[in-house]
Formats: C-alpha cells, structure tokens, sequence
C-alpha cells in the first residue's frame, strides 16, 4: 500500500509511506533522504523491496521497485511528462536519460511510478511519450 504525503515549504516534494504487504512493515520514502540510511531500513525489516541504481539526477540516486504492488519510486529520475533533473552536482543528462530507457523503462507498463515532484504516471505513458528513444 503506498499512502502520499506532499511536503509544502521552501521544498516542494512528495514523500510516500509504504507498507509492505508480506511483512506488514512501514516506513517513509523521502526522495530527499539518505539513500543508504533507507536501504539499511528496507533490509532490517526483510521488506520486497529491489534497489535499482538509478544515477543521472545524481551520482547515487536509486529507484525503489516493488514487484509485488507494481510501484516504483524513483525520485527525481523521471516525472510525469518529463525527465527528471540533472542539474545538481554528479547529475548528467546523458545518464538519467541510460538511467530511464535501460532501467525504467524495462519495469513493467503498468508499474506505477512515485516521483519526487510530480504526480504519479506510468511506464507506459511515460515509453509512449519518449517513444523517438526506441
């Protein structure tokens, strides 16, 4: 089950609280937190949770995929109706756009996908709107 929570402020993001059907476990998905931080939650609590390593936003950025529910959450990587943002420091437009069509666009076309900044889409509307990428 995943539960959106807009953050309002100097930063606007979503943040997302997922819960692991199997295990019954909770925790928050901010696109803005500690990737490695998350990863040692996602692990303690035995969650379905794969890492993808997704970098062009950053150096480090990664997607978060659950197979069982059909969702990723793939921070500033990609939004609906763009691709995500490559502008900060270690971010590169030729690898977030690797990033997308090698890794996000493999996951099934009806995974929804959770952005840090827009509202939620699919593979699918997203493969159909880049299609000069094929």
């Amino acid at each position: 089950m995943v539960i959106e929570v807009p953050v309002k402020g100097y930063f606007e993001e979503n943040c997302y609280f997922y819960i692991d059907k199997q295990t019954g476990s909770g925790f928050l998905i901010d696109p803005g937190a500690e990737a490695e931080r998350l990863l040692a939650i996602i692990r303690e609590n035995d969650c379905a949770l794969k890492v993808i390593y997704t970098p062009g936003h950053t150096t480090d950025s990664v997607t978060y995929y659950s197979e069982s529910d059909q969702v990723a959450f793939v921070g500033d990587t990609i939004f609906k109706d763009s691709i995500g943002n490559y502008k900060y420091p270690g971010g590169d437009r030729n690898t977030l756009v690797s990033s997308i069509q090698n890794k996000i666009f493999r996951l099934p076309d009806s995974t929804i996908l959770y952005s840090g900044h827009s509202e939620q889409t699919t593979v699918k509307d997203e493969k159909n709107r880049y299609r000069f990428w094929r």
